[in-house]
């Protein structure tokens, strides 16, 4: 109807023009080509909206995998933090750390007895030494002493014995 009402007000020549069956068929031919490109387009963008819900279940799933990962994780954590007895986990590390503080004192204590039983080892190895030393010197004056003893009872042997000849032998 408007194409009617339209032409009716248009000039004769226009109106000729406008209703001729080329014009007809041409204008027929950019509808329908203009229809195409508009299906052509809804096609394209339903494949795009198609692709990108596509993207976006895939994302979704992940993110499902994701949290399902994360709650065995958490779980996992959850019961290694979770004590199976009555003490807190502090608690247990302070018993460990009183642990750890007496077992440190007990070897201090037996270093220290450690070093005692050296210091008095090497103490009594000295006093033996030096024990050792003066049985020494005293060996050394005694053999000097029997020396100079033999070498004087020598001397008087021969002043002996020299008188004994000199007495059996005057003449010589």
């Amino acid at each position: 109807m408007t194409l009617i009402a339209t032409t009716a007000t248009l000039p004769p020549p226009v109106t000729q023009v406008m209703t001729a069956p080329e014009v007809l068929a041409a204008l027929s031919a950019v509808v329908v080509a203009l229809a195409g490109v508009l299906a052509a387009l809804a096609r394209w963008l339903q494949r795009r909206i198609t692709a990108q819900i596509d993207g976006v279940s895939d994302q979704a799933r992940r993110a499902a995998e994701a949290s399902v990962e994360a709650a065995g994780q958490a779980a996992a954590a959850r019961d290694g933090v979770t004590n199976s007895h009555g003490t807190h986990l502090r608690d247990d590390v302070d018993g460990l750390i009183a642990a750890v503080a007496d077992l440190t004192a007990g070897q201090t204590t037996m270093l220290q007895r450690m070093d005692a039983a050296e210091m008095a080892r090497i103490a009594e190895a000295e006093a033996r030494e030096s024990r050792d030393r003066r049985a020494e010197l005293q060996i050394d004056g005694l053999r000097d002493d029997l020396r100079a003893h033999t070498a004087s009872s020598d001397r008087a042997h021969q002043v002996i014995h020299s008188r004994i000849d000199s007495i059996k032998h005057p003449d010589r």
